[in-house]
């Protein structure tokens, strides 16, 4: 272990650099397999821990790790505040996901490799444990393209364009036809085309077909399928009302749904609760509105359980939703906002966005993270468990000291 003294600023906010993995704070230890790293290529977190890819195939995670979700050679310690590597893991990765308690890694063969809770199978090793402490790689799947995390179950898009799934799946999310929840991969049943986008949520999953359209499967309680009806399930796929051209980017969230179009719009259907569709109202939708403000050049979109970003072509930052922790990034803490708002002190050079329930990370062109919102897990990174907004201010006054 070695102690440096290195910070990094980005227009005043709290930063996590993971390429010397340093938080905003005075002094920073890093751990093994940090030496060399040259930043973060994507970034993912659902929950109250969060996962990246280095540039030279690492992972690392930080926060929640009680269901040793983190993966790694501590497995014990209930919360890292401070990044940490997947144990012997340090090159191949291509990307990492994170789910609500398990974590897995995609690796640059096309295999896969999970680690942590898997009482539904969702370590999907032919497990059904509460933990699997150690990675173990994903039976029988083989050329993936992506791959995609939601709270208990998980999906890989293939090369052939064939959706795979594994973990919980008492509400049909896996789309094999039936609701027993499997340890290994099965694939999707009905989707009528090749996919080219996937998005797992708590309890279903949708797709964006190449032909055009979105079709999703699964819970339909709150309208998150997109079909014009809710508390249907087990048709297997269903098309969403209203959406017949091409989707470039797709995230579930917890009874909810949102769709960034090729014309670069965001749309969003199914639950409301806390304003998480952005259509300034906390009605639900059975099909897809309009997020406000967002009618083109957005790139990416990502939701979680109770607020939503996307991310701007430009590199720019809007969320909506929740916001008791300053978790969308205003630089308030206003309980809820119902149409975006724009992230404030993070930049504009923003390439990738990840939402987990009360926090927010985004990541930049230079492989730098920058996380806000709720921190009483660590699920910021910032060495500390305090809340922070994105412009380095401490929740209930003060600043990040970032001399």
């Amino acid at each position: 272990m070695v102690r440096v003294k290195t910070v990094w600023r980005i227009r005043g906010a709290l930063v996590v650099a993971l390429g010397s993995v340093a938080a905003c704070i005075d002094t920073v230890e890093l751990g093994n397999g940090v030496t060399g790293v040259s930043g973060a290529v994507s970034i993912s977190t659902r929950g109250y821990h969060t996962c990246v890819a280095t540039a030279t195939g690492g992972a690392k995670c930080w926060g929640l790790n009680k269901d040793m979700q983190l993966g790694d050679e501590d497995p014990y310690t209930l919360t890292k505040v401070e990044p940490v590597s997947v144990r012997s893991l340090s090159s191949g990765v291509k990307d990492v996901v994170a789910g609500e308690n398990h974590s897995c890694a995609l690796l640059l063969d096309g295999t896969v490799e999970c680690w942590g809770a898997s009482y539904f199978g969702q370590v999907g090793a032919g497990l059904k444990v509460p933990i699997v402490p150690n990675r173990q790689k994903v039976a029988g799947l083989t050329d993936v393209k992506h791959l995609f995390a939601g709270n208990h179950h998980t999906c890989a898009l293939v090369v052939s364009g064939a959706i795979k799934c594994w973990g919980w799946n008492n509400y049909q999310q896996l789309g094999d036809g039936t609701s027993e929840n499997r340890a290994e991969p099965v694939e999707v049943k009905g989707l009528g085309g090749t996919a080219t986008v996937v998005a797992a949520g708590e309890m279903h999953s949708c797709a964006a077909l190449a032909a055009g359209g979105v079709k999703c499967w699964g819970n339909n309680t709150q309208g998150e399928l997109g079909n014009g009806r809710r508390g249907e399930l087990g048709a297997g796929p269903v098309d969403v009302v209203g959406i017949r051209e091409r989707v470039t980017a797709l995230s579930a969230g917890r009874g909810y749904t949102c769709a960034v179009t090729e014309a670069g719009a965001v749309k969003c259907w199914g639950w409301n609760f806390d304003g998480m569709l952005g259509d300034g109202t906390t009605v639900d939708r059975e099909t897809p509105v309009d997020v406000r403000g967002l009618a083109s050049g957005f790139v990416g979109v990502s939701a979680s359980a109770r607020h939503t970003c996307a991310w701007s072509n430009q590199g720019e930052v809007w969320c909506w939703g929740h916001n008791w922790a300053g978790e969308v990034g205003d630089g308030t803490s206003t309980n809820i906002r119902l149409s975006p708002v724009r992230a404030a002190g993070v930049g504009g050079d923003v390439v990738r966005v990840a939402v987990g329930v009360y926090h927010t990370c985004a990541l930049t062109r230079g492989g730098v993270a920058v996380c806000w919102g709720a921190n009483n897990f660590g699920a910021l990174g910032s060495g500390t468990t305090q809340d922070r907004l994105p412009d380095g201010t401490l929740q209930g006054g003060g600043r990040v000291n970032c001399q």
